[in-house]
């Protein structure tokens, strides 16, 4: 399990819309410019709409993964704690390996898709035109993704892994041609 929780530097201070969430760059907002831009340089939150700037942390965000071996072959599993992982990142992490020289035969991402965290897809920023993704943001979901999957195969275990089906009404789970 690899860290990502985002390090939240400004936060906005009023809302005019009275949610202590929503920031509009229109007018009556205020926020705190740590770094004097004149700009809010919030950590954009995903989903449920835009302009939504993080207020603090209630729960660290994460990078977990397994490794499955069977002879030569290595499969890496990987969650990340986020919105959604797009296609070119999972590209960009899985050459990061190969660049690394880490050796598995295939990695899959998946995303929790959990709303309360830092926008890594680009769709949800300040309003509906511009957008909230941080690359060097996802750069370090990157980094934190190979090291969870190197710390996998350096703590690999032999284990033995069973599988089993059952029938419901005739057909095996999920394989009715009725639906």
């Amino acid at each position: 399990v690899e860290k990502i929780t985002p390090t939240i530097t400004e936060k906005l201070t009023v809302s005019a819309s009275g949610k202590p969430w929503e920031y509009r760059a229109t007018g009556g907002d205020k926020f705190d410019d740590t770094n004097g831009n004149g700009v809010f340089d919030a950590t954009w939150m995903a989903g449920f709409g835009t302009g939504r700037a993080a207020a603090g942390v209630s729960d660290d965000t994460w990078v977990r993964a397994v490794v499955l071996k069977q002879g030569n072959t290595k499969i890496a599993m990987v969650s990340i704690d986020c919105i959604g992982w797009m296609y070119e990142e999972v590209v960009r992490t899985r050459a990061q390996l190969t660049a690394e020289g880490v050796d598995v035969s295939y990695v899959m991402i998946a995303a929790t898709h959990v709303h309360e965290t830092r926008d890594t897809m680009g769709i949800w920023g300040v309003d509906d035109a511009t957008s909230g993704l941080d690359k060097k943001y996802n750069e370090f979901i990157r980094n934190q993704t190979v090291k969870a999957i190197k710390a996998a195969l350096a703590g690999a275990e032999r284990v033995n892994a069973t599988f089993g089906t059952i029938m419901v009404d005739g057909h095996l789970a999920g394989s009715d041609p009725k639906g």
